[in-house]
């Protein structure tokens, strides 16, 4: 297995202005951080030879890109410009020298008024449409579990059973799985034999605020290894199932200064892995 963090571990520091991606770069690579996942959305198009020639010179790679594709919200203009953009992304990836491009299902409307089977055969519609893209470039789409219509691990096995394309692989956000309702454990052991990435994620239980479960349960992002998530377990099952991929840490939590958390969490999560 090898370690990786997320750009997105930073976002409140990023969003606010206060550090770009080449200073939250640095700061990983002053954590002993390789490996960095990139993130659509903090990458223009005329960025890439500039953070190219940053990892470079730092020794750093790119573990996997991230996308933020929506197939289901929108108009049909919109939804073809997500399937054009996850194809431009296995340039992207390739570009960096990775094969992993994160990808996301859609999202159910506000209001909750859609169907969902409707929903999910935009879903897979959408695959089916730029699949063969990531199938010629050698790249592989790994949808992570996220949302109402793709969080749960049986949403995630028939998407991906239902594209039927090797090449679209899972992507197992640890910490999503809480949000609806779903044991993380029990999650990775179902999906495991399709897996080719992890967000490794946790989350506390709180009284209020946050994400609410269908039981009702209140979850808050937190650091690695003090919330929830049964992590040490979960790694366990991935080494005896044969999993050697990234393990891509997102730090999500609700505090705007992040750093010591995101560099504990490094910490801990190199001495879980190994």
């Amino acid at each position: 297995m090898k370690l990786s963090v997320s750009l997105y571990s930073c976002h409140p520091l990023i969003a606010d202005g206060k550090m770009d991606i080449y200073q939250v770069m640095e700061f990983f690579k002053e954590c002993g951080v390789e490996y960095v996942e990139l993130v659509d959305m903090y990458v223009g198009d005329g960025d890439l030879p500039k953070i190219k020639e940053f990892l470079d010179k730092n020794g750093m790679r790119v573990s996997s890109y991230s996308a933020s594709n929506e197939f289901v919200l929108g108009s049909e203009e919109e939804r073809q410009k997500s399937i054009a953009h996850l194809r431009e992304c296995c340039d992207v990836a390739r570009y960096f020298g990775t094969d992993i491009v994160r990808v996301f299902a859609g999202n159910m409307d506000a209001e909750g008024t859609l169907q969902y089977d409707d929903c999910v055969e935009k879903i897979v519609d959408g695959f089916r449409q730029c699949i063969k893209t990531a199938e010629e470039k050698g790249v592989y789409f790994c949808l992570e579990n996220h949302g109402v219509l793709a969080g749960r691990p049986e949403q995630v096995k028939y998407i991906l059973d239902a594209v039927g394309s090797p090449n679209l692989k899972a992507t197992a956000d640890t910490g999503n799985f809480n949000i609806v309702g779903a044991d993380p454990y029990e999650a990775v052991r179902l999906l495991l034999d399709d897996i080719g990435h992890v967000h490794f994620k946790d989350m506390v239980e709180v009284a209020d605020g946050g994400w609410v479960s269908p039981q009702g349960k209140h979850f808050l992002g937190c650091g690695i290894g003090g919330g929830v998530v049964e992590l040490e377990r979960i790694v366990a099952l991935l080494k005896e199932n044969g999993y050697d991929g990234y393990i891509s840490i997102e730090y999500e939590a609700p505090e705007r200064e992040c750093l010591a958390a995101v560099k504990k969490s490094i910490a801990y999560t190199k001495g879980l892995i190994g």
